[in-house]
């Protein structure tokens, strides 16, 4: 038993002084933005059905995003429904008089017009 100890408290003398926190703290954001970028494209694929089901019952797809959110959705404690996993809000154009959709999400970065960008579209 006290060679277990003994193991121990080196293990932890070694880890202290090594860059292990730092490298779990690395692995830690790395699931965190896993994570967020997963459940942000996760809503903008859940959105994108349902706007097209609105579309297919009304003929055209919702004008107002957040109106239709707010109407058609619970809200949750984790986060408004109208914005992604960074906090930033949707930004939601309807095109071709109400026949065509875009939901975008910032991303990453929370700039519209980057790289990382998280998008659905009816065309």
């Amino acid at each position: 038993m006290n060679q277990i100890i003994a193991v121990m408290v080196v293990l932890a003398g070694v880890l202290a002084i090594s860059d292990a926190p730092e490298k779990f703290q690395a692995i830690a954001v790395s699931a965190t933005e896993s994570g967020q970028f997963i459940g942000t494209a996760g809503d903008i694929k859940s959105f994108a059905v349902l706007l097209d089901v609105n579309r297919i019952k009304k003929g055209v797809y919702p004008t107002d995003f957040e109106n239709w959110v707010a109407t058609n959705f619970h809200n949750n404690n984790l986060k408004p429904n109208v914005v992604d996993h960074w906090g930033v809000g949707y930004r939601y154009t309807v095109t071709n008089n109400g026949k065509d959709f875009k939901l975008v999400s910032a991303g990453p970065d929370k700039k519209f017009g980057s790289e990382d960008d998280l998008w659905a579209s009816s065309y």
